[in-house]
């Protein structure tokens, strides 16, 4: 069909050269023209700051391709168990990252003795807000623009109730871990578009953007390290368990 061949949101585009009516098509739609080459992506303008086109990309595929640039979460959520939320947050690049185990409770490069307390502990969530990234632009209305993402373990209530400390503490595994990224990609549902925000100068934010919207138009790259799965050891023998 006509429109198949030049649809305009986001799919592919023949050579101008191989196809007269581009031209005036695209002249029609105010566009600099067709692409140079099939199979790239062309688009009508966007405004900012949602001027990403996602209709060809799911947040699970992005957060795919985008392996080089270490994402670091995937924000999803269902409105009344039944319906995708209008938002989707990917966070990626560098962070301030909160780890919290028997330690202590280190944030980026410093490290402090456990908080004792409730109060103590939310202090310190306090302070660490104070120094994680200020990502732009802002954009009014959204349900989050940037912050701390993680998990409170169940342990974590012992410092708000006062409550029997009967378990035993399972190495490598924090009390809480938290993390804060430089990056942020907000997909809008509603448009199929996806806004960029970044901690730095608006040159690097156009920087940036641009090499994600290349790695978008990529391949979801494949993945070649081997996967080792350790065997299952018991945490107590059968007696103990009877």
């Amino acid at each position: 069909m006509f429109m198949d061949e030049r649809y305009v949101a986001g799919a592919w585009m023949r050579r101008s050269d191989e196809c007269p009516w581009m031209d005036g098509m695209s002249q029609a739609l105010g566009c600099a023209g067709a692409t140079d080459h099939i199979g790239e992506i062309w688009h009508t303008d966007m405004e900012p700051p949602f001027d990403i086109a996602a209709d060809l990309d799911t947040p699970v595929s992005a957060y795919l391709k985008l392996r080089s640039l270490n994402p670091r979460f995937l924000l999803e959520s269902v409105e009344g168990g039944l319906r995708l939320a209008r938002y989707s947050f990917l966070g990626f690049g560098d962070s301030v990252d909160i780890w919290f185990d028997q330690d202590g409770f280190q944030c980026g490069d410093g490290r402090v003795e456990n908080p004792a307390n409730q109060a103590e502990y939310l202090d310190l969530l306090r302070a660490a807000l104070q120094n994680v990234p200020r990502l732009d632009p802002v954009i009014e209305g959204l349900p989050f623009c940037g912050g701390l993402v993680g998990v409170s373990g169940y342990d974590v209530v012992r410092l708000f109730e006062n409550l029997p400390n009967a378990g035993v503490s399972q190495k490598d595994i924090p009390y809480a871990a938290f993390t804060a990224p430089s990056s942020l990609l907000v997909f809008d549902h509603l448009t199929r578009r996806v806004a960029l925000l970044h901690h730095g100068s608006d040159a690097e934010r156009q920087s940036l953007r641009e090499q994600v919207m290349r790695l978008l138009r990529g391949p979801v790259p494949a993945r070649n390290e081997s996967v080792h799965v350790s065997g299952a050891t018991p945490s107590m023998t059968e007696e103990q368990y009877s």
